[in-house]
């Protein structure tokens, strides 16, 4: 079975003010991505939140300086994924992000989740021969197993979920192993509770 890489596809939104630091537009990007990085979908919780997630900017300030305030150009991104890609450019010109051999997929783009999925135990796949898409999994070091840690997580959370609202549904406390079921969903809502409270620690 195919999941997406992310869970939901980022939607840019237009700002409201022009800041000539691009650090300013961090609330928006975190807004715009869902709170997830634009590369491979981790929530920024596993990082700190906002204060511990970076701005990369997609065409590289270093080669592209006039683009460092661009909106457009910037992307909600996790530390890994960030200094992964570095300032690495296949081009001279910004709107080339790959020449059908190396370089980079927009992650606004649709062709992104045309690109790169999950399989059943959250490990990054390509899911065409995209030359591009072997090179950007690479260098972006999307099988690192850190990617498939966080995703699982996330996956055993929203497993929970499903469970209670169907156990909910259930009003018969004479079926065999209702309580004890009850009492297994509530242990592992209250461990993955103390563990949602020590990840917001972290922002602290």
């Amino acid at each position: 079975m195919k999941y997406p890489i992310r869970k939901k596809i980022p939607k840019r939104t237009v700002p409201t003010k022009t800041y000539k630091d691009y650090t300013k537009y961090k609330e928006q990007l975190a807004s715009d991505f869902y709170n997830c990085c634009g590369y491979c979908g981790v929530h920024h919780m596993y990082f700190g939140y906002q204060k511990g997630f970076h701005i990369d900017h997609f065409a590289p300030k270093s080669k592209f300086p006039e683009l460092s305030y661009t909106y457009n150009n910037l992307i909600y991104s996790c530390p890994v994924c960030n200094c992964a890609k570095h300032d690495d450019w296949c081009s001279d010109d910004p709107l080339i992000y790959n020449n059908g051999q190396i370089g980079y997929i927009e992650p606004c783009s649709a062709d992104y989740d045309l690109t790169f999925f999950r399989d059943n135990y959250g490990k990054i796949c390509i899911s065409n021969d995209s030359t591009v898409g072997k090179y950007m999994y690479t260098r972006m070091k999307f099988f690192l197993k850190r990617h498939e840690i966080f995703w699982l997580v996330e996956y055993f959370d929203d497993i929970l979920k499903k469970l209670r609202i169907i156990f909910d549904k259930m009003d018969n406390s004479d079926t065999p192993y209702f309580w004890e079921i009850k009492d297994i969903i509530s242990k592992l809502e209250s461990m993955r509770d103390k563990y949602q409270t020590e990840q917001r620690l972290l922002k602290e």
